[in-house]
């Protein structure tokens, strides 16, 4: 190829050309285009004057490439390093790298992919995930957790997404269709509703815990410990014939549970002052009969039986009702009408035979040490009837045949209303409803007279033995 020097201080010096400014090549005539080489600040320059300067293989841009701008027609190899201060537009394609996979910086800034770590339309895969801190919301869908172990929080909380009434946090089993078991549930007061729960281990409250309406399916076990119903008290409703059913004895009012006494009912009362009175233990029946409830009806009943050791001792009192008297204290000048161990209101009226108090077998027996009262009430006209039956009536009328009366002077009578003999608390005594009257003086006895009249005072005498006999007259 012939060479042109053209007249411009270009010269040879051995195998070297050399020139004292820039060099310029005008290429295939065209005066617009082409290339200049010169040094500037100790740096050799190649321009492409005109247009983009293309090296290698001749290619054209597919950018907006202009003058000053170098355009690579083939392969670029760089042993060294590249630097790209300005960026790199466009697509890179790096050869080393596997589609689909997310770049990793490796040792020294080189550039490589893991299998483990892919990246597919919106879908990021990673196999394993390490330590990781979340600076932002994850919307994971309706995704599967696989092979999860135990999980730690050792700060903050799983907050369900959402803040408007019965938005909801599910805990499920059996994947995405399986049984729910927790459900949280925002509302004006946050909800969690737990299905089918088994417990096991120790359950710790922390505060107060409030039990919404239960239905318990099997044995609930206190092991010791306390129902508090606080200032309340504790309800047990049932449709059924037995409302509380307990193999053990009751203890109530805070009492000490003892081996000796089966149930202990001591409440502590404090009366409100809502009525004019104030019961310690109040029980009350609504009883509605069966046909063949023919034996006895009754609001209650108090039996059993009472087995003593083997031992030979005396045993003071067996029974199936002990009363004591009640330990009374009368504060503040107050007095008490009526004081009594046993105390009742009224007797029915409805039987054949009524009663206020009646004991079928046994005996009555008054044991009291001293003296043991008797009594009618504290009204003038009160009185007691001690009735008899008389078995051959047809009605087995009930037959008075003694009576205690009440009065300014009380009396005590044999026979109907005490018709037979009346005797009263001054010993005055009636005979036959006469009205009774002091003990008559002695008559005296007759003295003198003819046969006759021996014969009347003998009589006489006789009567007036009798008469003292009974009482009726003095003796003389």
């Amino acid at each position: 190829m012939a060479v042109e020097i053209f007249k411009q201080g270009l010269e040879i010096f051995a195998d070297q050309w050399q020139a004292p400014g820039t060099i310029t090549f005008f290429s295939s005539g065209d005066l617009d285009d082409y290339i200049t080489i010169s040094t500037t600040s100790d740096r050799p320059l190649i321009t492409g004057v005109g247009n983009y300067l293309v090296l290698g293989k001749d290619a054209t841009t597919g950018h907006s490439l202009d003058a000053d701008d170098i355009l690579i027609g083939e392969d670029l190899e760089v042993d060294g390093v590249l630097y790209a201060d300005g960026g790199i537009a466009g697509a890179l394609t790096m050869s080393t790298l596997t589609a689909g996979r997310v770049v990793i910086v490796g040792t020294g800034g080189l550039l490589a992919d893991d299998a483990d770590f892919t990246f597919s339309g919106a879908t990021l895969t990673v196999t394993n995930l390490g330590a990781t801190t979340l600076a932002g919301a994850i919307a994971g869908g309706d995704q599967a957790f696989t092979g999860v172990g135990d999980m730690t929080f050792t700060a903050g909380s799983i907050i369900a997404a959402g803040v408007t009434n019965a938005d909801t946090l599910l805990f499920k089993a059996g994947g995405l269709s399986g049984t729910t078991f927790i459900t949280l549930t925002s509302n004006a007061t946050d909800v969690c509703t737990m299905n089918a729960i088994t417990m096991s281990g120790t359950w710790l409250a922390s505060g107060t815990v409030t039990m919404p309406a239960l239905t318990l399916g099997g044995t609930v076990t206190i092991g010791g410990q306390v129902f508090d119903a606080g200032a309340g008290y504790v309800e047990i409703d049932t449709t059924g014939a037995v409302g509380l059913l307990m193999n053990g004895g009751i203890v109530t009012g805070g009492a000490t549970p003892t081996a000796r006494i089966g149930n202990i009912f001591q409440p502590t009362v404090a009366s409100d002052g809502s009525a004019a009175y104030a019961i310690g233990s109040y029980f009350y029946s609504i009883i509605t009969g069966f046909s063949g409830d023919i034996s006895w009806l009754t609001h209650g009943y108090i039996g059993g039986t009472i087995a003593t050791q083997s031992v030979a001792e005396a045993i003071g009192v067996i029974s199936s009702l002990y009363l004591a008297e009640p330990a009374i204290t009368l504060g503040g000048g107050a007095t008490a009408t009526v004081a009594t161990t046993l105390y009742i209101g009224a007797a029915p009226t409805e039987g054949v035979t009524n009663a206020a108090l009646y004991i079928a077998a046994g005996d009555l027996l008054l044991a009291g040490a001293g003296t043991c009262d008797f009594r009618t009430g504290t009204t003038d006209g009160n009185y007691i009837q001690f009735l008899a039956t008389d078995d051959d009536g047809a009605a087995l009328a009930q037959l008075e045949v003694a009576r205690m009366f009440s009065a300014n002077d009380p009396w005590f009578g044999l026979g109907n209303n005490g018709g037979g003999i009346k005797v009263t608390t001054a010993n005055l005594v009636g005979f036959f409803a006469a009205t009774p009257v002091a003990q008559q003086v002695h008559v005296a006895d007759p003295a003198g007279g003819v046969t006759v009249d021996a014969e009347a005072r003998t009589a006489i005498n006789a009567i007036n033995a009798m008469c003292a006999a009974f009482g009726l007259t003095a003796v003389s």
